[in-house]
């Protein structure tokens, strides 16, 4: 009981000192190779989460891996990681207005002289605590700003031609939209409705070439990550009543790149899309 209490104590020492170092306080989980879930993890967690009691707090949650095993899986392996630490954080129905996750895979991740230890500094999730929230809160008014203009001016679309839905946001991995790309579907729903002659199909992308034509998707348990984002934005449409003979959608997975090769997240960025083509 006494060892157990002394590595408690111990733990809050580490965590506090971590957290008085840094502008934007953050905690760092280590993993074994393959492991996304750790009690000794979510341990260390609970040490955090306890200190922060009732604050009205935002977090970034950055999952890691290291070079070992391919870069999809790695990346993968880095999204189920930052998921299921961001799944425990929620489950704890904290006073937390926002949780944004990444999936940054192998990103960091450059020595591969052991190819059996491989990097154990980089197989983690940085929890990252924003405590600006000043700043924050002029961010979001600023994309709050951005939204309205969506929503006030429609989609110019033309038979033929393409067209990015940009502001479109996807948590890595997963198929479902974050609030914020609410405006972009309304301003295509507002374009459709207007021009009621046009037919679109809805063709969704993504980003890191991996051992698959697709990526696969953490919400449906399959291999079409592209397909699923792409009909998310159908299923919006025609819940909103666009007719379906109007729709069609498609996935492309990573095989239509608008950057290659990516050197960068913003290339990476620029390829997790989903376009529209006018049909006729």
């Amino acid at each position: 009981m006494k060892l157990k209490f002394s590595l408690l104590f111990l733990n809050l020492l580490i965590v506090k000192y971590f957290f008085s170092q840094n502008q934007n306080d953050t905690l760092r989980l280590y993993y074994l190779i393959n492991q996304y879930k750790s009690s000794a993890q979510f341990y260390k967690l609970d040490s955090m989460l306890n200190q922060l009691g009732d604050k009205k707090l935002l977090l970034n949650i950055n999952g890691y891996a290291d070079f070992l095993s391919s870069n999809s899986y790695n990346k993968l392996l880095s999204s189920r990681r930052a998921l299921s630490v961001k799944k425990y954080i929620q489950s704890k129905k904290l006073n937390i207005t926002s949780i944004e996750i990444k999936a940054l895979g192998e990103v960091n991740s450059k020595s591969q002289t052991n190819l059996i230890v491989g990097q154990p500094n980089q197989r983690r999730v940085d929890v990252i605590i924003v405590n600006d929230i000043k700043s924050n809160n002029d961010q979001t008014k600023k994309q709050n700003n951005i939204s309205n203009k969506k929503i006030n001016s429609t989609i110019i679309l033309k038979k033929g031609e393409r067209t990015t839905l940009e502001g479109l946001s996807f948590e890595p991995g997963r198929h479902y939209l974050l609030p914020q790309s609410r405006p972009v579907l309304e301003s295509l729903l507002e374009t459709l409705l207007k021009s009621e002659d046009l037919k679109i199909e809805i063709q969704g992308h993504i980003c890191c070439k991996g051992d698959s034509e697709d990526g696969f998707d953490l919400d449906s348990n399959n291999n079409k990550l592209s397909e699923n984002r792409a009909k998310v934005v159908y299923d919006f449409l025609i819940k909103n009543g666009i007719e379906a003979n109007r729709l069609n959608f498609v996935g492309f997975g990573h095989t239509r790149p608008k950057v290659f090769p990516e050197q960068s997240p913003d290339d990476e960025q620029a390829n997790r899309r989903v376009e529209i083509k006018v049909l006729e």
